[in-house]
């Protein structure tokens, strides 16, 4: 097998141990990466979530009550969910921890190609083993 072949091979193992390991992490830690993630770059706003408590809207709504009232409204907002985000739209969009874990789930091919180009900018030891993926990163076999 010639070396790009092995890089090649690697680079697949490194992918599925990867996801394999994300899909396998604690809710807490699932969410903790995303907003980790989205503080070097945004790149899963729409994943970003908060508690859904009288925290969240005093953060976010402290003056504007009647912006809370719309951004519910006209957003995909339930009181009885767990956590609590915005859609594209700047409106609210609420989960419980069953659909978070799917909507992870569905993006988590994008996590892992997004910590596949920046793991350096971010605490990847702190969320997953690296050895394989720096096993990748260094050449080795």
């Amino acid at each position: 097998m010639e070396r790009k072949e092995q890089l090649l091979q690697l680079l697949e193992n490194v992918k599925e141990d990867l996801k394999e390991q994300l899909t396998n992490l604690p809710l807490s830690k699932k969410i903790s990466l995303i907003n980790e993630i989205n503080g070097y770059d945004g790149s899963f706003d729409y994943l970003t979530v908060y508690e859904n408590d009288t925290e969240f809207f005093e953060l976010f709504f402290s003056n504007n009550v009647m912006e809370a009232v719309r951004a519910s409204y006209y957003g995909d907002y339930k009181f009885i969910d767990d956590y609590v985000g915005f859609d594209y739209r700047g409106n609210l969009k609420s989960f419980n921890s069953f659909e978070f874990e799917e909507e992870f789930n569905d993006a988590i091919d994008d996590v892992i190609y997004w910590i596949l180009e920046n793991y350096e900018n971010i605490d990847i030891e702190y969320y997953i083993n690296t050895e394989l993926l720096y096993k990748y990163f260094r050449g080795e076999f």
